[in-house]
Parts: C-alpha cells; structure tokens; sequence
C-alpha cells in the first residue's frame, strides 16, 4: 500500500473507506437493477423512471439547505450513521413495494423522500470527511484507490444479482441491502470526532442568492453537467441495457460484470499516472473528449459484443475524466477554507437542477425519437466537466465563524 502511495495515509482513510466499500457492494448489486425494478414498476415506462429522477432531484434542491442545519446540530460522523440508516429503511420501502404491489405514485413519493433524507445525511458530509482524510499529493490515488477497490469487489455482484432476481425474484437482493446498510453503520465509530469549525453556516435565503451569483456561472455549469451526465448514465442506460438484451437480467449482469472487471486494473493505473505526472487539467480535458465519444459510440449499440466493446472503452474514458475531476473537486475543496461546506451544498444543488434540466430534455427527445439518442445529451454533459478546473469555481471568503458541535 505504501509503494502505492506516496507515504502513509490517513489510518481514518482505511475505516472511511470500509464503510463506503459496503455501500459500493449495494450499488453493485442495486445499480443497474434498481433502476430495472422501477422502470418495471412503472409499467415498462422510461417517462415513469424520469418522473421518479424529477421529484427526487426537485425535493433535495429545495430540502438541502434546511436539512444542512440537522446535520450541523447533530454532527457529520454521527449524521453518517444515520444516513446508513435512512438507506435501509430506502431498501426496505422497495422491499415493500415488490412484496405489497404499492401503486408507482406511492413508491415515487416514498422512495424520492427517504432517497433525498439519505442524500442530505450523507453527501455533505462524506465529501467534507473524505477531503479532511485526504491529501493532496496523494489525491488522485486515494480516490482511484477508493474506486478501483470498490470495483473489485463488485466485480461478481452484479452477475450474481442478476441470476437470484432471474430465479427467486427481487426481495432477497433487498434483504440483503438492507442488512448491508446496516452494517456500514460501524466503521463511522472509528472516526475522530473533531470540531465542525467550517460547519454550514448560511441561512437558507442566502443559499438561495448565492446559487444564482454570477461570479459562480462556471461551478454551476460544471456540476449541471455532472448531473445531467448522471440522469443519463446512471437511469437512461441500465434501462437501455435491459432492452439491448430484450429483458434477460442474466445477460445484463454478466456483461456488466465483465466491463467492471476491466474497470477495476485502469483505475489504479489512471490514479497512479495522474498523480506522478501531475498531469490532472490534462488528463480530464482528453478524457471528457474521450468519455464524450463513447456516449456517441453507445447510439450505435445492436448487439451484445457491441455493448462489451463500447461499455469498455466508454468505462476506461470515464476513469480519464472522473479521476481527476474527482480530485480536483477536493483541491478546490480546500481552497474553500472555511467555505467548504458550502461549495459541496452549492455543489450538490447545482447537481440537483443539471438532472431536472436532463429529464426535461429528455422528455421532449423520447416524444420524437428513440432512448439511444439520449446520449447525445451525455455526451455534450461529458464535453462541460472541463469546467471543473476554473479557478473561478472559487466562493468569497469570510470571517471564520466558529460553530462547535456536540458529538
């Protein structure tokens, strides 16, 4: 690990990242077929799935900046555990809906409310802790080592996610989030607990008028980007996988298995390069040119070897783009100073609205024409990530505001 990285890391780093491990084995099993379970729902309705995005998205841009003053109150180490919490009480609301056939509507409002409690939770303080546990010399490694590690462990799972839900159906896959969400609530007890000198600090009227500050145009295009990205790569093309293999769930997961094994070997190649060559502006802005090719490559996608192929290069040009993007996110971070937990609200609103933006958009596209052209959208998001490296991005300081909190 130490030939890895360039000295020791942080020994809050390794507990952090178990816990986030765990989620990962979640989304490993959940990721694509989640997204499946509510396209199903939904009566095999992709507008029924963009619905679910909007009224989730819409609920934690206006929620985020009320919620941030819950978790102040009760500190981010402990509002991480909770949020654990929240995501398996988010699993077993599926639980439910499978077992109970809870009308979509319900499920929609449900789900979007625990999925939302669960983002203000973690988010913000996940972001904030994974910055403070990390350094700069060695930040594109940690965060390639923190993916590449969750990759190889998801490696198998969603293979074997697809073959229990093909033979016994959803409910034991729930089950067994729910157990794993429940556990990643110990790892958090391994932090220190410190002062939140740079808590939130903004009311939320202020919130509101620093979202629309001009001089913060270019954060919110970067992470409008991010978000419409995330609509399309995250709900558009599992649901398009689903079809590509006219719904068998084994081939899905065997060939998403495949392309995360790939995956796994190029993002700790991608970490190592971007740090020892301390090439990350460069990187990224031949990686979103490359990331942005493969969503086009993805429209022409008829048979499986073809979705192997472009899922393949398309994850590689992915590790170009989101490992120094992801980096560069925590050095801006720590140019916030006190501010940090206000540029990852920002962050996270302007994320908010890029996803209703791409639902919109993508709406008025599916009444005309076919679900492959949606990537057309994600490839004009992937071209925009480059402005995450504007200084720009930079809020105005302040006096620093003390605000202990009781942990």
């Amino acid at each position: 690990m130490k030939k890895y990285f360039d000295g020791a890391a942080h020994k809050g780093f390794y507990a952090f990242l178990s816990s986030r491990l765990l989620l990962r084995v979640v989304a490993g099993l959940l990721g694509i077929f989640g997204q499946i379970f509510i396209y199903k729902i939904a009566g095999d309705s992709i507008f029924g799935v963009l619905w679910f995005v909007a009224i989730g998205s819409l609920m934690l841009l206006v929620a985020l900046p009320i919620g941030m003053k819950v978790v102040n109150k009760i500190g981010f180490i402990r509002s991480l555990q909770v949020s654990s919490v929240v995501a398996a009480l988010y699993h077993l609301f599926y639980f439910l809906t499978d077992m109970f056939t809870i009308p979509f509507l319900w499920f929609v409002v449900g789900a979007a409310t625990l999925l939302t409690v669960y983002k203000i939770l973690y988010w913000i303080p996940f972001h904030t802790e994974f910055f403070k546990l990390s350094n700069k010399k060695n930040r594109s490694r940690q965060v390639s080592f923190f993916e590449a590690t969750a990759l190889v462990l998801s490696i198998f799972l969603p293979a074997i996610a697809a073959y229990v839900i093909s033979r016994y159906g959803y409910p034991i896959v729930f089950m067994v989030a729910i157990l794993v969400m429940i556990i990643s609530v110990f790892p958090y007890a391994q932090l220190r607990k410190m002062d939140e000198d740079d808590a939130f600090t903004w009311t939320v009227k202020e919130t509101w008028q620093m979202l629309y500050k001009e001089k913060n145009t270019k954060m919110a295009f970067s992470f409008f980007a991010v978000g419409m990205e995330s609509v399309i790569n995250l709900f558009i093309w599992p649901i398009f996988l689903y079809q590509v293999f006219d719904g068998n769930l084994l081939n899905v997961g065997i060939v998403s298995s495949l392309i995360i094994a790939i995956t796994a070997i190029l993002q700790l190649v991608a970490g190592k390069y971007i740090d020892a060559f301390h090439r990350g502006d460069k990187v990224l802005q031949i990686g979103s040119v490359m990331y942005s090719i493969g969503w086009i490559a993805k429209i022409f996608i008829v048979t499986a070897v073809d979705v192997f192929i472009a899922g393949a290069y398309h994850q590689f040009s992915r590790i170009a783009t989101l490992t120094p993007m992801g980096s560069m996110h925590y050095d801006l971070s720590s140019e916030q100073e006190e501010y940090i937990d206000e540029y990852n609200v920002l962050r996270e609103m302007y994320i908010s609205i890029g996803r209703i933006v791409a639902v919109t958009i993508s709406m008025i596209i599916l009444s005309f024409m076919g679900i492959q052209w949606l990537f057309v959208l994600g490839a004009l998001s992937a071209l925009a990530f480059n402005f995450t490296s504007s200084k720009d991005m930079l809020l105005k300081k302040k006096p620093l505001k003390i605000c202990r909190v009781d942990l």
